[in-house]
């Protein structure tokens, strides 16, 4: 077992080989500099998912240092704006080579703080880095227009930069909901202060701090870290924040749009998700199922795009259900450092007593669990905040086939024909992602076109891309903040309009 100091002497000794003598106790970037939080607010202790063990404590910030944040981002914006564009894009490339160069041991250390398999953290690296070297070529690239108003007006339309946004991200995926963000932000000239979550904010500190050493001003990219209130709060609440984007929860998101729209500002809400993945009787199995699996239980369910809903054409159901499991069966749970580990712990105690609940609800309800449940009964499992991949037959009117657990917990039901399974998937306060599985194109297209959704897949599930626009609608949120729409959120038009003597026989 892990004690807590060599835990975090070890994240420590990681991030330091990335910004030499980084202090995991002050995740504040300020101005390119780390900086104290409020000595008189309650200190914030994060555990080792692994372990359930006490891991580092830190203070958060105040809303004096949010304010600093916002003035430094504020500074920085006017320079960076003054920019070539092209020029732009030449640093946030140099970001991107940065976060690739230093990616072994950013994930390692996203790893040890969120509990997720090395091997998905991994990955992350390389779509962030990916994603801001896309925006990056779009930095001198969103043009504007010259609409025709006759001879004598000339009309420029040019998009310019909001100035100061602010960026609230969850504790899931913390290097990819900022650094995917931050590509579109950027490439676009504004500066932005991130709020990451109060569990995980140590990897976001280290994409601030090389960001300025990629050359982007200092201050252009500010971490303020803590509880949502008063750190998140005081964020959304600043005059000069002149937008907001948050990634979480949709009681919370809700909070952030009220409190940004009281003042003003706009929002743009990447919220929560019930993704129903739709087999059909015609479905290639041998490809349907690995993605089934992976899609529910990969980051242990904790993603708004997890496929947290089987509905399976009744005729194959049980062959489904029993390839399910067998893949279930496979999943390695384990220490998420671990090579060979495909399924890591929940990321806190508060977290993991959550998704019991449901469960415990569910079987209170009727709901039969047809594989996992408990604690995995594999050393290495028995501390720390595991829970087994969990499948349950449910009641498509029950919570658990209707609420977003963000849990390693699939909700599997049964329908009679195409109609059925349409109103099953659409049953849900969630519009944000799906799937379909089915040989029949024409079936495919009209499942997709019905099932309410702001990303619909075909015979896949999970495929990102930086130039596709990502986001849903309803209870998951509005905006988009990847593709070509990301550079119209982050921009506004501005006309300038010039009279012109047409002159005489021209």
């Amino acid at each position: 077992m892990t004690t807590p100091a060599p835990a975090a002497n070890r994240l420590t000794e990681l991030l330091d080989g990335v910004v030499a003598g980084f202090d995991i106790t002050s995740p504040h970037v300020v101005g390119a500099e780390q900086v104290a939080g409020d000595p008189s607010g309650t200190a914030q202790r994060l555990t080792d998912p692994t372990t359930g063990a006490p891991l580092y404590d830190y203070l958060p910030a105040s809303a004096a240092l949010v304010d600093a944040a916002v003035a430094s981002a504020a500074r920085a914006q006017r320079t960076w704006a003054r920019l070539a564009p092209a020029e732009r894009g030449l640093r946030l490339t140099r970001l991107a080579d940065l976060l690739l160069e230093h990616a072994p041991v950013l994930a390692e250390a996203e790893s040890r703080t969120v509990g997720k398999p090395i091997r998905e953290t991994r990955a992350e690296m390389a779509l962030t880095a990916n994603s801001i070297r896309y925006f990056a070529g779009w930095a001198d690239k969103n043009s504007g227009l010259v609409p025709p108003t006759g001879d004598d007006i000339v009309n420029v339309v040019t998009r310019v930069p909001l100035g100061v946004l602010g960026l609230l991200t969850p504790w899931n995926a913390p290097v990819v909901t900022a650094g995917t963000n931050l590509g579109p932000m950027l490439a676009t000239g504004n500066a932005v202060v991130v709020k990451p979550s109060e569990l995980t904010p140590l990897t976001t500190a280290v994409i601030a701090l090389l960001a300025a050493r990629a050359g982007l001003p200092a201050g252009l990219v500010n971490v303020v870290a803590g509880p949502g209130d008063p750190s998140g709060r005081a964020l959304v609440a600043h005059e000069g924040v002149a937008k907001v984007t948050f990634i979480g929860s949709l009681g919370t998101g809700r909070r952030v749009a009220a409190d940004a729209a009281a003042r003003g500002a706009g929002a743009v809400l990447e919220l929560g998700g019930k993704s129903a993945q739709i087999v059909f009787s015609d479905a290639d199995l041998d490809r349907a199922v690995p993605a089934i699996v992976s899609g529910i239980f990969g980051s242990a369910g904790q993603s708004c795009t997890a496929g947290s809903r089987l509905l399976v054409d009744e005729r194959i159901a049980d062959t489904v259900l029993d390839r399910v499991r067998q893949a279930t069966a496979a999943l390695v749970p384990g220490d998420p450092v671990e090579a060979e580990t495909t399924l890591g712990p929940l990321v806190s105690a508060a977290h993991y007593d959550r998704v019991r609940g449901f469960l415990d609800r569910a079987r209170d309800a009727g709901g039969q669990v047809l594989a996992g449940g408990g604690r995995p009964e594999r050393a290495g499992c028995r501390t720390g905040y595991f829970l087994e991949p969990t499948i349950v037959a449910s009641d498509p009117a029950h919570e658990l086939a209707r609420e977003e657990v963000f849990g390693p917990v699939l909700s599997v039901m049964r329908f009679a024909g195409e109609p059925e399974a349409i109103e099953m998937a659409n049953a849900t306060p969630y519009d944000l992602g799906g799937s379909v599985w089915t040989a029949d194109i024409d079936r495919a297209f009209r499942v997709a076109r019905a099932v309410r959704s702001g990303v619909f897949w075909i015979n896949t599930y999970k495929v990102l891309h930086p130039g596709s626009p990502f986001g849903g609608a309803h209870g998951s949120g509005y905006g988009r903040s990847s593709g070509v729409a990301a550079l119209t959120e982050y921009t506004r038009t501005r006309s300038l309009l010039v009279k012109v003597d047409p002159g005489e026989g021209a």
